[in-house]
């Protein structure tokens, strides 16, 4: 005869089965929210009037913001401290934020198709918006007044611009300070975003290393690309000509010249015809202006090497020079040009002219 269970047994044995069945019962339903929490709309998710934890993430068109946020007039919702925003996850992965934004950032909109949101000063401070991926977390924009941007323009290949006057000069490329003018993200897989990238747009500005006003372009298909997943930093192209007037040791050089970029060294180019103007040449009446052929190279940070070859006439008292075969070619460690060429003398009555080779001379025009 078989023995029977202990007492206590079946009741015990239900009791499991139950605890069992409402667990995975839970688990399912969690995994649905799961699977519902992020809905990929034009507008803002609502809030339901109800006050939002830190590090509350809210999603504009294709984007989320995370940070602190709570309600403020009508449907905005108004984040302070750091706010993060990157690409809203697609396919499971982790919140991968390319931007962070350090102010007060007003999203509009929660029930709307708008996309827009500010960002203006959080107190005293200025509002500020540096690139996550990379460690430093480098601030490219500043400002103190209120600015309204379009999460929809960020992930536009057009992208959002900012303006010029409220860009941060850093040296991602180069070790030459770069100017950003317009923000956009990159999802180059599609289908997930943890390789997410921003793309920016703007001007190198030369002044620092002895080029004053010397700006280059990055726009139309160039741009420094930001890798969140490699951290690297990659210059595409530059504007390949400038019209420019930018004065180094003395001499302005003005006009339309080539430009292009070699990432191996680090390298900007510098060729074309332009006009030069040299200033302090004692005895001459007014700087003068004579035609230029440019050959200059920067290299990380630093210039390499500047050949300018001149031509044309000015006069020095009552002595007309021509200038034949002149160069000029600047001498980095002096931060002079060293000349040397051959010149024409012709006196101003129209007697014969004068041919005089120069030996290498320092043309006495620092920085």
């Amino acid at each position: 005869m078989s023995q029977l269970p202990p007492t206590g047994f079946f009741e015990l044995l239900t009791s499991r089965l139950r605890d069992s069945i409402l667990t995975k019962s839970a688990k399912d339903n969690r995994n649905r929210r799961r699977r519902n929490r992020r809905v990929l709309s034009s507008y803002l998710e609502g809030l339901e009037d109800r006050t939002l934890l830190a590090a509350q993430v809210l999603t504009v068109g294709d984007l989320d913001f995370s940070g602190d946020f709570e309600n403020g007039e009508g449907q905005s919702q108004v984040g302070t401290g750091q706010i993060l925003v990157g690409y809203t996850p697609t396919g499971g992965e982790e919140f991968n934020p390319l931007l962070a934004i350090n102010g007060r950032v007003t999203l509009y909109g929660a029930g709307t198709n708008s996309t827009t949101f500010s960002i203006e000063m959080d107190g005293e401070d200025a509002a500020t918006i540096g690139i996550i991926p990379l460690a430093s977390n480098p601030t490219v924009w500043k400002s103190e007044e209120l600015t309204t941007l379009d999460a929809a323009m960020l992930v536009l290949e057009s992208g959002q611009d900012l303006d010029a006057d409220d860009s941060e000069g850093v040296a991602l490329v180069a070790s030459i300070p770069f100017f950003t003018t317009n923000i956009s993200f990159v999802d180059p897989a599609n289908d997930e975003t943890s390789n997410a990238q921003v793309n920016l747009q703007g001007s190198f500005d030369f002044s620092d290393i002895g080029l004053s006003a010397l700006k280059v372009g990055v726009t139309g298909d160039n741009d420094i690309n930001v890798a969140s997943d490699t951290k690297t930093v990659t210059l595409t192209g530059v504007d390949a000509s400038l019209t420019t007037n930018f004065t180094v040791a003395a001499v302005e050089i003005m006009g339309t010249i080539g430009v292009s970029y070699t990432a191996a060294d680090e390298k900007f180019t510098f060729s074309g015809m332009a006009k030069a103007t040299v200033k302090g040449i004692e005895g001459s009446e007014s700087d003068p202006t004579l035609g230029v052929t440019l050959a200059m190279a920067v290299s990380k940070g630093d210039i390499e090497s500047i050949g300018l070859g001149l031509s044309g006439e000015f006069m020095i008292h009552s002595l007309e020079i021509e200038v034949d075969n002149l160069t000029f070619e600047y001498d980095t460690t002096s931060k002079q040009f060293v000349m040397y060429g051959s010149l024409s003398f012709k006196l101003e009555n129209g007697r014969p002219v004068i041919r005089a080779a120069l030996p290498a001379s320092r043309l006495g025009l620092a920085t």
